[in-house]
């Protein structure tokens, strides 16, 4: 590609100009030795008496001639220096808002040159990073938004998972305390654990800015603190319902202390229990059994240790035993389902259906049905 020379003079920037289009214009005088002259891969401009060969025509014709017999004619005058710039066409004149900067020793890089054409793509290129960084940035935003007001759990409708944090009852860790304090520590203190109980009271601490709940667990009670801000109104948790809380746990002058609480969904638990089972629970602490069982429909099973046929088109009962001799489960059937129970001898044991009740430290199963013998 031929060379692209530009000058400078002034503010005003001009060209491109081709070689000879530069020697002719410093010939005809219009390119003057203090103009400045650049061209792609010149590190700085440079003034146009510093190019090599572009005044020796004009210089050469400035020259004194040897004097000879007869007077030469009188030299034509040199033309003296125009104060107008080169006359080029008007699209040859670089805009002002294309032109470099006015420090003479920066480069003027034309936007059609190679230079130009690179300078150009990185800045398309800058563009488009730019872009896909903000374009990033907005989804992450997005889904960090979703996720806090859409997907996070929330106090009371956490969908039960306990990856990492232990179920465990109040008997396991008083029992663990008491065999050996400093294995128990190693295994229970600072971990997230979780429980089910019921509340047994509750009220706001000293600073009002949380709130100790004592939840009856099986074996012992748990003083759980719970943070306003994050779990709303505990207090008016009902008394009766089944609660599942997760916290930090710590063993504080013999008591279960639970920190940073929140309250999670009850893990499902299996209705099909033994005679023995269900009233083990009921003696331990029959208002845990009550809350998890009252009103459900349980799969029983167990030994027919007794039989009493009721007042007629009421019930008759059957009582299971429940591996203490003071101690049996009461069955009460209907008159319509009492036909094939009445024949089965006991000591067989069998299996039943029916809804859990209670009152008074007293519990049977209502309504029920024979599904299998034994």
């Amino acid at each position: 590609m031929a060379e692209q020379w530009y000058v400078a003079r002034g503010k005003e920037k001009f060209g491109p100009y081709s070689a000879a289009q530069l020697k002719a214009l410093a010939t005809q005088g219009r390119l003057v030795p203090t103009d400045m002259l650049h061209k792609e891969g010149m590190p700085k401009w440079v003034p146009a008496d510093k190019i090599k060969g572009l005044f020796v025509a004009r210089a050469a014709s400035m020259q004194p001639q040897p004097t000879s017999a007869s007077p030469s004619p009188p030299a034509a005058p040199v033309a003296k220096h125009a104060c107008a710039p080169p006359a080029l066409p008007p699209s040859a004149v670089i805009p002002k808002s294309e032109a470099p900067s006015s420090d003479l020793h920066e480069p003027v890089i034309h936007p059609n040159s190679r230079a130009g054409q690179m300078i150009a793509g990185c800045r398309r290129r800058r563009i488009i990073r730019k872009g896909v960084i903000f374009v990033v940035l907005a989804c992450l935003t997005f889904s960090g938004v979703a996720w806090f007001f859409f997907i996070r759990p929330r106090p009371g409708s956490s969908d039960g998972d306990t990856a990492g944090a232990l179920e465990v009852t109040a008997k396991e860790i008083l029992e663990a305390y008491g065999t050996n304090m400093r294995t128990a520590d190693e295994k229970y203190k600072g971990k997230t654990v979780q429980i089910e109980g019921v509340l047994l009271s509750s009220h706001r601490d000293n600073d009002n800015r949380r709130t100790e709940v004592s939840v009856v667990a099986e074996g012992g009670v748990f003083d759980c603190f719970f943070d306003d801000r994050a779990n709303g109104d505990v207090v008016k948790v009902p008394k009766s319902d089944l609660l599942a809380v997760r916290g930090v746990f710590g063993f504080r002058h013999d008591r279960l202390v639970m920190e940073k609480c929140e309250w999670v969904e009850p893990k499902p638990r299996s209705l099909e229990l033994s005679a023995s089972q269900l009233n083990n629970e009921f003696r331990q602490y029959d208002g845990l059994a009550i809350a998890r069982y009252k009103g459900k429909t349980l799969l029983i099973t167990g030994t027919i240790a007794g039989r009493d046929e009721g007042p007629a088109g009421l019930y008759s009962r059957v009582f299971l035993d429940c591996g203490d001799k003071f101690e049996t489960l009461e069955c009460k059937f209907k008159d319509t389902n009492w036909g094939q129970v009445a024949k089965i001898s006991e000591g067989r044991t069998i299996t039943v259906r029916g809804r859990f009740e209670s009152s008074a430290n007293h519990l049977w199963i209502d309504d029920c049905e024979l599904v299998k013998v034994k």
